[in-house]
């Protein structure tokens, strides 16, 4: 109290003089503050949230760390995430991980991968709603598509695909006996797709006409543009069906018959006797012609 009773007493002039005095020296010393704050390099900003990071309490959430890469992206991608080319399609998770990619963003791409998806060109790895445009624009200057059509040409891909396949096996893949193997040797089909195929045609008996791989879930018409020239149906590739002698239950196992069509052609059998052909199951009137046009290939009357 008796220091500030002093300043009081000071004249005005001598006043000032003490105030200037007091003001160069807190700037004295909060100088190395301010040219932190506003000097420092991106690098020893880093160090400081780092530290910050590694003075967390003790059982904070991993939250803490993504909340601290939302507000600073350098921490989300160091410099230790080194890019070089890659392919997309098939990459082990680890490498998605190295390249800066968090494990939700990976579970995206990896799911898109065993629902068939495929990449073969910058702008279809863009459309993963995971990857935001900062990782796209991080990492489109490194993509390599091994399978990647002509952008420049549209009309040309079709034939550029075909081209690319042909050059891989230089005969058409028969439908009725190409394993997964071959059918993943298409542009187009990976491994979940060739699964789902083989799976479908074993269960129908057989294709018995290239346009009824449109019915696979997951070919689209692209695809079926790029590799129909490369399918072959074989005539004997049909297994035939006993109309005469199946149960409801065997005759509703085929993908094409229902419970009810195969409760109305079993009890027409029963009070009609046995089908001699086509003609004569198509006296049942309680069944569909579009239905007997698409099973007609699959029946057998003996």
């Amino acid at each position: 109290m008796k220091k500030f009773a002093l300043f009081f007493k000071l004249t005005a002039h001598e006043q000032r003089g003490f105030l200037v005095v007091l003001f160069v020296i807190v700037l004295l010393q909060m100088g190395p503050l301010f040219h932190r704050a506003f000097f420092q390099s991106n690098g020893s900003a880093l160090e400081d949230l780092v530290s910050f990071d590694e003075a967390k309490p003790q059982g904070s959430s991993d939250r803490y760390a993504e909340n601290l890469a939302d507000y600073h992206p350098e921490l989300r991608h160091p410099k230790s995430h080194v890019l070089k080319p890659f392919d997309p399609n098939g990459l082990p998770e680890e490498q998605w991980r190295l390249m800066g990619f968090s494990d939700k963003q990976i579970r995206v791409i990896k799911n898109y991968e065993k629902k068939g998806g495929r990449f073969y060109r910058a702008s279809d790895v863009k459309k993963i709603y995971a990857i935001s445009e900062s990782d796209f624009q991080r990492i489109s200057p490194f993509l390599r598509f091994a399978d990647e059509s002509p952008r420049n040409d549209p009309r040309s891909s079709t034939k550029q695909w075909v081209d690319a396949a042909r050059s891989a096996s230089e005969t058409p893949v028969d439908m009725n006996e190409a394993d997964t193997i071959a059918w993943k040797r298409l542009p187009g089909i990976g491994s979940v797709l060739s699964k789902r195929i083989v799976k479908f045609r074993d269960r129908l008996g057989g294709f018995h006409k290239i346009d009824q791989l449109r019915e696979v879930y997951g070919i689209s018409e692209e695809t079926m543009a790029r590799i129909r020239s490369l399918l072959l149906v074989t005539n004997d590739g049909v297994q035939k069906l006993s109309v005469n002698r199946l149960s409801e239950a065997e005759l509703s196992a085929h993908p094409y018959i229902s419970a009810r069509d195969a409760r109305h052609i079993v009890r027409y059998r029963e009070q009609h006797g046995s089908f001699q052909d086509m003609a004569d199951l198509k006296k049942n009137y309680a069944l569909d012609p579009d239905f007997l046009l698409k099973i007609e290939p699959y029946l057998q009357f003996n």
